[in-house]
């Protein structure tokens, strides 16, 4: 008997008259389907048709909408299909968020083919699958050199020429039976079909008859059968055309948008995978190198969602945890009818109608509230004894039916918060937090104070390993240096009931697995923990990805680990050793008071000089020593921007 019964992702049944006269209903999920399975509809005579519904729709409708805030007449349907910018693109291999073409092994099948024109992204689109993937160098060779193609008969021409001498379509596979084997167009339809469901007595015969069909039109019996062989081998993986063509147009209207409009389609883009942290860390790399910045979460600017924020992408406050929409939806549009919020007390007092104690704290730790110019260890210090004043104070207006939110004067809140007098979150505690409330790294990354020890060590980064494997530059099983953060470690029994390991690790670019055999995770245990800065030495190898879908999986085979040491260490330098520079302009000069307010709060021993761009004077301040962090650096950046912020080791 039937274990269970499996509802198909998109398939659905259309009948004239209600679906129950012809077959018998059940409910899977509550969803309402048919008992018979999909074969025996479809032999009933009812109409079946799979719809898809694809992200990459909904990614190019929201990046138009952004864009037609700029320029209302812009239709992605209106623009040209030669592009020659978008093409260039392409060629080079940027399509990382491109439909269809973002892999890697698309990546570098379109630096080899580099594609011209509408129909080479259909080449491409159907030559990288299982199938046809074993003409993808045939492919190449005839597209540069296409005087010599050679085919087995010359009846093939007219058929395969416009795919180089190669079978890439379904519609390819209609052509040759009809061409070689005199068939009518119904049954050619059939052999098609019955390749690709690969039904193999329906094949047997008809082998024979395609032989016979072929020899009777003057192909040698030896070629029919080479053909139809070859036929075979790959009709069961192969687009039809139609389908290939369709995902083409799609494939480039991405590609177009991500050329022209980077802002808006990559905003787009991190939009439509909130909760996926891999990919929004990918997308924030490649954002990176369009010279793009996303910066963290900021309840003065962020939407509930990501946002463009004049040139840089601003992260949605939905991204973060616990975190909800409706909150966030309210904090927003709180913002925009009332104006910016201009103290964390008045945050507090503006929102915390529709949020909890959680809510605050996970905004404050993921930097949501750095605006305010207050240590982040300060503010989650007072979340809760403030909520409560509030909440005291809430009952006590409402028997004079006085308003909480009425103010008396500008700039007033009922609320007066008295912050401890305690210093910020350590550098790595900061960067914990970011990660695990956005997954991503906003101010800093762990690894960038080991940089120095990672160039002593001969370290190789994770994304460039896997390309060095994957291009053959490097042997298979070679032993390589990776330095990286543990991220997770998963133990299991061995059949000898010993414990392995397998321990995730990331850097800059990525992040891999390693195994851990039984003796190795006995010797390094204790350097295994969650957030340790180690060097990975192992055998590095990739494997086939699990039921052969998708890239391969680049292993790591553990050898040694050693624990890092920060540059610091190695250096010998200390924060004396270091000087703040800022430059202060006809810009920004107004806001030269806030930055020196947020440098108060982290007294130390390095000098602090100031340059006046105006009067090209450089002063040094006398009384005023800082302690240089990242998180210090990062915060004057935002008041004065990057390019007036600088740190200079003496």
């Amino acid at each position: 008997r039937p274990r269970n019964s499996s509802t198909h992702a998109t398939g659905v049944v259309i009948t004239d008259k209600p679906i129950t006269d012809y077959v018998p209903l059940s409910l899977n999920d509550d969803v309402a389907v048919t008992q018979f399975g999909m074969n025996t509809v479809a032999e009933l005579g009812l109409l079946k048709i799979d719809f898809l519904g694809l992200r990459y729709l909904t990614i190019i409708r929201n990046t138009e909408r952004l864009i037609r805030l700029g320029n209302s007449r812009f239709d992605i349907t209106k623009v040209t299909e030669n592009d020659a910018k978008t093409y260039e693109m392409l060629c080079k291999g940027k399509a990382l968020g491109i439909f269809q073409l973002e892999s890697e092994g698309m990546r570098t099948l379109l630096t080899k083919l580099c594609p011209e024109n509408l129909e080479d992204i259909i080449s491409v689109i159907s030559l990288y699958r299982p199938g046809p993937a074993q003409f993808i160098d045939e492919f190449l060779k005839n597209r540069k050199d296409r005087q010599h193609i050679l085919y087995k008969t010359p009846l093939l021409k007219p058929v395969l020429n416009s795919s180089m001498g190669c079978m890439l379509y379904q519609e390819q596979v209609m052509q040759v039976c009809r061409v070689l084997a005199g068939y009518s167009y119904g049954k050619a339809d059939l052999v098609r079909r019955a390749m690709a469901k690969k039904k193999k007595e329906a094949m047997l015969k008809e082998r024979d008859a395609f032989i016979a069909g072929c020899v009777k039109n003057g192909v040698e019996r030896k070629t029919a059968e080479e053909i139809f062989d070859s036929m075979e081998s790959f009709a069961s993986y192969a687009f039809n055309k139609s389908h290939a063509a369709a995902y083409a147009v799609i494939s480039y209207r991405t590609a177009y948008l991500k050329c022209h409009y980077p802002n808006e389609y990559m905003c787009a883009l991190l939009n439509s995978i909130m909760g996926d942290n891999a990919k929004i860390n990918e997308y924030i790399a490649e954002c990176a190198a369009l010279g793009i910045k996303v910066k963290g979460p900021d309840i003065n600017e962020s939407g509930s969602v990501f946002g463009i924020i004049g040139e840089n992408i601003r992260f949605g406050l939905t991204a973060v945890k616990n975190v909800g929409l409706a909150f966030a939806e309210f904090t927003e549009n709180e913002r925009e009818t009332g104006g910016k919020y201009k103290s964390f007390e008045d945050f507090l007092c503006r929102t915390s109608s529709v949020s909890n104690a959680k809510a605050y704290e996970s905004l404050i730790l993921a930097g949501a509230c750095d605006c305010f110019g207050i240590f982040r260890s300060k503010m989650f210090s007072v979340v809760d004894k403030a909520l409560s004043s509030i909440s005291g104070m809430k009952n006590e207006m409402r028997a004079g039916q006085i308003s909480l939110f009425e103010t008396i004067e500008e700039n007033y809140t009922p609320l007066k918060l008295e912050y401890p007098n305690i210093k910020e979150y350590p550098d790595k505690e900061r960067l914990s937090f970011e990660k695990t409330l956005t997954g991503v790294y906003f101010t800093g990354h762990p690894l960038e104070n080991y940089r120095v020890f990672a160039k002593n060590a001969n370290s190789v980064t994770i994304k460039d390993l896997y390309y060095s494997l994957k291009n053959g530059i490097i042997p298979d099983k070679q032993t390589v240096s990776v330095l990286g953060q543990v991220k997770l470690l998963r133990k299991k029994v061995t059949k000898s009931n010993k414990l392995m390991g397998f321990l995730t690790i990331e850097d800059l670019t990525g992040e891999t697995d390693v195994i851990v055999f039984p003796a190795s995770l006995e010797k390094y245990s204790s350097w295994l923990n969650t957030g340790e800065v180690v060097l990975v030495t192992a055998e590095a190898s990739l494997e086939e990805p699990f039921k052969g879908e998708g890239e391969d999986v680049l292993k790591l085979l553990l050898r040694a680990i050693t624990v890092a040491k920060p540059d610091g260490e190695i250096n010998g330098r200390n924060a004396a050793e270091k000087e703040l520079y800022l430059k202060i302009t006809a810009a920004n000069k107004n806001y030269l008071d806030a930055a020196l307010a947020v440098i108060k709060q982290s007294k130390g021993k390095s000098k602090l000089y100031v340059y006046y761009e105006e009067r090209k004077a450089l002063t040094v301040s006398k009384d005023m020593f800082v302690d240089i962090s990242e998180n210090l650096v990062s915060e004057l950046k935002e008041i004065l921007s990057d390019e007036n912020v600088a740190v200079k080791v003496i």
